[in-house]
């Protein structure tokens, strides 16, 4: 709506401050803020079916829905609806491989299910790592973090064009891992 509603201000256009490498896993965002100010008209529901059947094609509908359950945890306190947001990833990951499998190689189709699988694979360590947390194992909780920051570190090269690895890591650090679990340093082993 903010978009369809620049006019009433006086504005004629915008520049987006969102940030471009941190789109991952689906570039609704981007997508709906431009065709809203190209038609003011649009309805939300009807560009986001839009953009998931253009994007995922006969996949559209499936995707849509697995994003919409992943975001309305986010909407409740996720920390305690971790394992729930880890069931619905691994819900999701077979069709995922299996739509990715089935892609050209080099493809639009291919990059889309590729960045949709690795978004499923290190979300799903970080919900691992804060529900370890939230139930109170500190020591399993930073061994989880700790394989999450490795692998996510891993994927930079594969999809650096989606996902800044940086702001990634600044944005679990502030609002993912509470207390900064990110930051923990490694325990140091006795001697």
């Amino acid at each position: 709506d903010d978009m369809k509603n620049l006019k009433y201000f006086g504005i004629d256009g915008m520049i987006s401050c969102q940030l471009q490498r941190v789109w991952t896993p689906v570039n609704l965002s981007m997508y709906g803020m431009g065709r809203a100010l190209w038609d003011r008209e649009s309805d939300f529901a009807d560009v986001s079916k839009e953009y998931f059947s253009g994007t995922f094609h006969a996949g559209g509908d499936i995707i849509e829905s697995y994003l919409k359950k992943l975001s309305d945890l986010y909407y409740s306190d996720f920390y305690e609806k971790s394992d729930m947001i880890v069931a619905e990833i691994d819900k999701m990951l077979p069709f995922i491989k299996e739509k990715l499998a089935e892609a050209t190689p080099g493809t639009p189709d291919e990059m889309s299910y590729k960045y949709l699988l690795r978004h499923g694979e290190y979300t799903r360590l970080v919900h691992i790592s804060l529900s370890l947390y939230a139930k109170g194992d500190e020591e399993a909780a930073r061994a989880a973090r700790k394989e999450c920051r490795e692998y996510v570190v891993t994927l930079n090269p594969e999809i650096r064009d989606g996902l800044d690895i940086y702001q990634y890591a600044l944005v679990t650090t502030l609002h993912g891992w509470p207390a900064g679990l990110w930051n923990l340093p490694e325990k140091k082993e006795e001697k």
